[in-house]
């Protein structure tokens, strides 16, 4: 923030303001990363699509091998989103909700979704285990 503050010499001075780091963020070159983890212990290959600030999507395939794999796009635009089994083919994933991630996403939304994910999760559970006892 602009404003005076003491100089050296006590007398009042002009402090200028901050460089505006916001307004250069938007700018390239970037150097983006991706990585993705694998939480459990099933090893699968799975599919990943990673969306771009410009609207290219890009998907790239990971064998599921290593615990981890990381992704790298250097160029003009930054990542915005990425997401693993986009499609929902894997049926053994026990938390869905962990994979994506969202750039322009505000934190305390994604959490909300997190916990709501969940909570439909055990409901969903609950309900078909009434409906098989009952």
């Amino acid at each position: 923030m602009a404003g005076y503050a003491e100089g050296p010499d006590g007398r009042p001075m002009l402090v200028p303001p901050p460089r505006d780091r916001d307004r250069d963020k938007d700018k390239g070159p970037f150097d983006s990363e991706v990585i993705v983890r694998r939480l459990g212990g099933v090893r699968l290959p799975v599919e990943i699509r990673v969306e771009f600030a410009d609207g290219r999507v890009k998907y790239e395939t990971w064998d599921g091998q290593y615990r981890w794999v990381r992704f790298r796009y250097p160029g003009p635009v930054k990542v915005r989103a990425a997401e693993v089994d986009p499609y929902g083919k894997i049926a053994l994933d026990i938390d869905p909700g962990n994979n994506s991630w969202a750039d322009n996403a505000p934190v305390a939304r994604r959490a909300a979704s997190k916990w709501a994910m969940r909570w439909m999760f055990w409901l969903q559970n609950l309900l078909e285990l009434h409906t098989l006892l009952g």
